[in-house]
Parts: C-alpha cells; sequence; structure tokens
C-alpha cells in the first residue's frame, strides 16, 4: 500500500487563503458580475458560481435559466442545490420553482431527469400537490416519471395513487410499472385490483406475469 502525502500546514494555510479570497471577492460582486463569470467560465467557474447565486434573493429565476442551458452535471447540481436552498429561504417561490423544474422532465436527457426527480423528492408535501395532474398528464412518458418520483417519495399517498394508476391507467408499461413500485413500496390495497388487470390488456403478454409475481409477494408479506 503506498503512503499518502498529508499536506504541510502551510499548504494548508495557503489553500484557505485562497478560499477566503474568492469568498470575499464573490461576496462584493453584484448579480449581473456573477451571472457574467458564470456564463465566460469552465465547468469549475460555473459550479462555484452557481453556489453563489444562492445569496441573491429572488435570484431562482436566473438559476432555472442557467439549468435549463447547463450540460455538466456537477455544475447541475450546484444550479439544484442553490435552488433548494433558496426554496428553503424563500418558500414563497417553491411553488414556481417546481412548475419550472418538473416541467424540464419533458425534454430533459436521462441524467438530468434524474436528478430532478432527487432534487423534486426532497420536497414531499410540496410535490405532492403536483402528483395528480402529472399523472392525468397526456405524455405516457410524464406519467411514467411520475411514477420514478413517487419510488422515493415520502408521502402518505403514494399508495392511494399507485392504485389508482393501476386501475385506471391505459397504457400497458405504466401499469406495470405501477406494479412493480407497489410491490417495492408494499402496498398490499393493490391485491383487490390486480385480478382486472389483465383482462384490460389482453395482449401485453408481460401483464399477466407482473400480476403473478406482484401478487406472491405481498401474499407473502402478510
Amino acid at each position: 500500500m503506498g503512503l499518502v502525502r498529508k499536506k504541510s500546514n502551510s499548504q494548508v494555510t495557503k489553500m484557505n487563503v485562497e478560499t477566503s479570497k474568492r469568498e470575499s471577492a464573490n461576496s462584493t460582486m453584484t448579480l449581473e458580475q456573477v451571472l457574467a463569470d458564470y456564463r465566460q467560465g469552465d465547468a469549475r467557474c460555473r459550479r462555484e458560481k452557481a453556489k453563489v447565486l444562492r445569496e441573491f434573493s429572488g435570484a431562482h429565476h436566473e438559476l432555472l435559466a442557467l439549468l435549463v442551458a447547463e450540460n455538466e452535471s456537477v455544475v447541475r447540481d450546484a444550479l439544484l442545490n442553490s435552488l433548494a436552498s433558496m426554496a428553503q429561504k424563500e418558500p414563497q417561490n417553491l411553488q414556481g420553482i417546481l412548475v419550472n423544474v418538473v416541467d424540464m422532465l419533458r425534454h430533459a436527457e436521462a441524467s438530468l431527469r434524474t436528478q430532478i426527480i432527487r432534487f423534486v423528492t426532497g420536497f414531499p408535501e410540496a410535490i405532492g400537490e403536483f402528483i395528480p395532474l402529472l399523472l392525468a398528464d397526456p405524455n405516457g412518458n410524464i406519467r411514467l416519471y411520475t411514477l420514478d418520483i413517487m419510488q422515493t417519495l415520502a408521502h402518505p399517498k403514494v399508495p392511494e395513487w399507485l392504485k389508482r394508476v393501476i386501475e385506471h391507467e391505459t397504457e400497458a408499461n405504466v401499469v406495470i410499472s405501477a406494479i412493480d413500485r407497489s410491490v417495492e413500496a408494499g402496498c398490499r390495497d393493490i391485491l383487490d385490483v390486480l385480478p382486472g388487470v389483465a383482462a384490460r390488456f389482453p395482449d401485453v403478454e408481460m401483464m399477466p406475469f407482473a400480476i403473478k409475481i406482484a401478487t406472491e409477494r405481498l401474499e407473502g408479506a402478510l
């Protein structure tokens, strides 16, 4: 095993001084200056400025606009973290932030979708108000992404929503996903509606198998 070389006291002191200088410089910048630096900087600079933006009251509009255009995952994380911080400090803006972030699901690539889902599940009560509307969205992909949100959402209505999807959803892949999510969450309330699901999708070969597995696992948990 190789030796791990520790930083000397002088190196640590130098790093601390440089950090203090950056923080001091950032604290005296205007919003326009921070945005200009962000747009002209590399990923490391943009990540730093994304963190600084949380200090500007009402800057969630700018953060959302930057998030739409940002391609680097680490920078998007910093933008979302700043949005979360601002939502906690300025709760009156939370709904507007969620409306915009959720809308990004329609066009986001896979890694950004994952980041968005992780972000919104941090506000279970607030995002819970959006769930019924998202489950009724005409876009089947949005309904699937909503099930992904519900997978880790700490909200008391999750079992009710999952059961409703299984009972009324018209796309087989969404129903199968809801059945899987119900099993993961241990939602035994779906047992009474599962027998009628297969008849709605007679041409979907996977459906009887999904129902059988779900029934066995949920009954085994009784």
